[in-house]
């Protein structure tokens, strides 16, 4: 690069930095619990204990996330253990890392093109909001980035087997990252075959990125041998799967290049969509297809096999978020540009290259607008951590009792370990259900729009067993109550058991052993409705009348709005 080309991307990093530290903190530490996963992953590897969660009783050997964010938070939490900041700081130097990267891969454009795209990257919502959360999706753009610096002489010239498995080694360094960093390796091995470049340098490439990631995947296997983690998977049919992912990344992944696209999805196209928000994502669309025309050819380079495998593989993926692309950002910025330089053809060199600029220039003035306006009117259950309440936690609990909540959050604070909550699991007494089969003494709910909330289901179950479940603590600023478990624990978990086999032996047709196990459950826990509900429609399909009303009644005297148990006594007056 030249001194002046090296002077301006000096400029676009700084004030990329300077908006960065701006628009600092979008999110607390422990927002999305993956962070507080990868802080709690370094320190296990800091202080020797092996890669494990130690934010969970008994510190269960972890899995999923690769290791590659913990190891390098590892020094940082070893300098100032307690300076969360620091951790924040890995991110912010990948997403500037990032936009020099992206610069020297586009260092042969044209210049309208290479600072276009840089500036619209710098200013993205999404990369100035995740730049300061302790989360792989920045690091990830940067090393992908790196990547496609790396293979950027494929299209002229076969690498080197030499070449290709230092290109595995990258990929496997990505990998290690995020998992999905696996789909750069056919991205070049695609490329390579459709320029016929022989087959040693993919010979290499694969061998190199399978010889590295080998350690990860064995011990992976042996963990799933040995059944310490479950390898199941979401048994939703890949085709909704596939049609929903469509319906929310087709209108979601264009937006992310000019706006944020949370807020445009629900303002443009929420409930009752907009005409003009379904043509601006159209016309997104159609520039980023005329930008990958023209970009990649009839022979994609390893950017454009892999924008098209990263998106395939999304689609399929059972969870979904617009943070997902975020490392394909990049790509997303260049191929718009690109787009609009095609369309500004007719224009001619000098006068397309100035409309490139200006287009560019202003979204990326619309973009800075609108990143200094989401940092002043972030919701504060956004930034601010539940501070209170974890130092509440850590003055009055006994010391290492685990709590159950919804969010590592409260370890990250407080040094608690916790037992992560799931969803809803759809009745009172499954809710009751997973909270106590744990080794939870205390329960923390929270409500509102804060991530970590739970259901209000699971408040109104909780808070009507107070034999069960005793407050403890309140804290109305951060909606949080805390709750000490003093019921019977194993009295309750029976019960429960002797219920899912009344179940089971209803749907085999064994009505009296059925019968028995609901008279156990309701003998060991008397307020447990659908026991006493399915007794008194046992005992009503028996010809037993007399005995279903008198549980029916008793049942509504203590749950007044139990629908069914009302709709099968009136039922049963009528006949």
């Amino acid at each position: 690069m030249t001194p002046r080309t090296k002077l301006s991307a000096a400029a676009v990093i700084a004030l990329a930095a300077l908006l960065y530290a701006a628009c600092w903190g979008s999110f607390y530490v422990g927002y999305f619990n993956d962070d507080v996963m990868y802080i709690a992953l370094a320190r296990s590897l800091g202080a020797g204990t092996g890669y494990c969660d130690i934010e969970f009783p008994d510190a269960p050997v972890h899995y999923k996330f690769p290791p590659a964010l913990p190891a390098m938070l590892v020094p940082f939490q070893a300098l100032q253990p307690e300076a969360l900041g620091a951790m924040q700081a890995v991110s912010l130097g990948f997403a500037l890392a990032g936009i020099a990267l992206l610069i020297v891969w586009l260092c042969d454009a044209p210049p309208s093109l290479r600072w276009g795209s840089a500036l619209l990257l710098a200013c993205n919502p999404f990369l100035v909001r995740y730049a300061s959360t302790v989360m792989s999706d920045v690091p990830f753009l940067a090393v992908t980035l790196l990547y496609l610096v790396v293979t950027r002489n494929l299209a002229n010239e076969p690498p080197s087997p030499r070449q290709a498995a230092l290109l595995g080694g990258v990929a496997a360094f990505a990998f290690y990252l995020r998992s999905i960093g696996a789909v750069l390796v056919p991205a070049t091995v695609l490329a390579m075959v459709v320029r016929r470049q022989g087959w040693r340098p993919v010979a290499a490439h694969v061998a190199a990125f399978g010889a590295c990631i080998l350690p990860w995947i064995m011990r992976r296997g042996l963990l799933v041998y040995q059944g310490a983690v479950s390898d199941g998977f979401a048994q939703t049919p890949w085709y909704l799967i596939a049609r929903e992912n469509l319906w929310f990344y087709i209108p979601g992944l264009p937006l992310t290049i000019w706006s944020d696209p949370i807020r445009a999805m629900s303002r443009l196209l929420g409930p009752e969509p907009s005409s003009v928000g379904w043509v601006l994502v159209a016309i997104t669309w159609v520039l980023l297809a005329m930008g990958f025309a023209r970009r990649e050819g009839r022979r994609p380079s390893p950017a454009g096999f892999l924008f098209m495998m990263y998106g395939a593989a999304f689609v399929l993926w059972p969870y979904r978020d617009i943070r997902f692309f975020v490392p394909m950002l990049p790509l997303l910025v260049v191929y718009f540009a690109t787009g609009l330089q095609a369309l500004a053809e007719p224009l001619g060199h000098p006068r397309k290259d100035r409309a490139v600029i200006a287009l560019t220039g202003l979204m990326a003035l619309w973009l800075t607008g609108l990143d200094l306006y989401n940092a002043t009117h972030t919701a504060p259950e956004d930034k601010n951590a539940p501070l209170a309440t974890s130092a509440w936690a850590r003055a009055n609990l006994p010391e290492g009792v685990p709590v159950c909540t919804r969010s590592g959050a409260l370890w990250l604070y407080s040094g608690h370990p916790v037992e992560v909550l799931g969803e809803w699991p759809g009745s009172a007494e499954g809710a009751v259900h997973d909270i106590l089969k744990g080794r939870c003494e205390y329960v923390l709910l929270r409500s509102g729009t804060v991530p970590d909330a739970v259901a209000p289901e699971w408040w109104e179950t909780v808070a009507r067993r107070p034999a069960m479940f005793e407050p403890v603590y309140t804290c109305a600023p951060e909606n949080a109550v805390m709750y000490r478990i003093v019921g019977h624990r194993a009295r309750f978990l029976q019960a429960y058991d002797a219920f899912v086999r009344s179940v089971q032996k209803v749907s085999a047709g064994q009505t009296e052993p059925a019968q028995a196990d609901l008279r156990e459950c309701v003998r060991l826990e008397p307020d447990f409705p659908p026991a006493e509900f399915n007794l008194a429609l046992l005992d009503w399909q028996a010809g037993h009348r007399v005995e279903a009303e008198q549980r029916l009644n008793a049942l509504l005297a203590r749950h007044p709005d139990h629908a069914k148990a009302r709709a099968l006594l009136e039922q049963m007056r009528t006949r």
